[in-house]
């Protein structure tokens, strides 16, 4: 996926940019710097990782790449894995502890989802980026 953004923070780290969304954006190019048209903007902000480190200044329109696959294991991460542990927490407290009242083993799913979020929080802390898009070229 290849996104036009314009760049709004940069810092050691990683660099922050705006896109946006909307269809009448997309038609235009504009990469989320500013509306010709008067169109009101809905940017969406996101960090990146500057891995073919190109001379950036904020302002800067840039393209961002985010592969399938980075993708794909971040929505896995962030949706299904809270929802299997939560499956998975549910069912143990049924089957292996004997639980008969509905309401423990509700709480013992959700435990399984809180879980299952904060795991993902700390893979995304402990990933140092790697999951980012990364700015690909300098546009103009």
């Amino acid at each position: 996926m290849t996104i036009t953004a314009t760049i709004k923070e940069i810092n050691a780290k990683h660099i922050t940019v705006a896109y946006c969304q909307d269809e009448q954006c997309a038609s235009c190019g504009g990469g989320g710097g500013g509306c010709s048209h008067g169109f009101k903007q809905k940017d969406t902000t996101l960090k990146a990782r500057n891995v073919r480190n190109l001379p950036l200044q904020v302002g800067d329109t840039v393209e961002l790449f985010l592969s399938s696959r980075k993708a794909i294991g971040a929505g896995f991460l962030m949706f299904i894995v809270p929802l299997l542990l939560f499956i998975l927490f549910y069912y143990t407290g049924q089957s292996f502890l004997n639980i008969a009242s509905e309401p423990l083993k509700v709480l013992m799913g959700t435990g399984g989802l809180a879980l299952g979020l904060a795991l993902n929080l700390v893979l995304r802390l402990a990933g140092r980026g790697g999951d980012l898009p990364d700015i690909v070229k300098k546009s103009g």
